[in-house]
């Protein structure tokens, strides 16, 4: 009986220590505390793949345009995680590296933005 406190006790451990991998802001897609299947992606990657991120880099922070094409950037980039979110199912996508052995869809979000 002992051993199967024990038992119970570890994987209780282990189901709180999962559930507290996810930091919030982190979460680009999805609810952190409510979820069946996550994924991650490399955002860094991602920006610098959108086809209007050479023309953000000609802009400083105090330009109108530089604004216009940030928000645009983010625009397209949530659309995409949407969109494949909703076509693969899944309903968590974060930060690469924030959460352990889950799949990584940096290039499908890529190929998503090239379209």
């Amino acid at each position: 009986m002992k051993f199967l406190f024990i038992g119970f006790f570890v994987i209780f451990l282990a189901l709180i220590s999962s559930a507290g991998e996810v930091n919030p802001s982190q979460v680009y897609y999805g609810d952190p505390f409510n979820f069946k299947q996550a994924v991650s992606v490399n955002m860094e990657k991602v920006i610098s793949a959108h086809p209007l991120s050479g023309k953000l880099s000609s802009y400083s922070e105090k330009e109108p345009e530089f604004w216009i094409y940030l928000n645009k950037i983010n625009q397209d980039i949530f659309n995409a995680l949407h969109t494949i979110a909703q076509e693969r199912g899944y309903d968590l996508i974060v930060a690469k590296g924030s959460m352990k052995n889950i799949p990584d869809i940096t290039r499908e979000v890529i190929s998503c933005l090239k379209r």
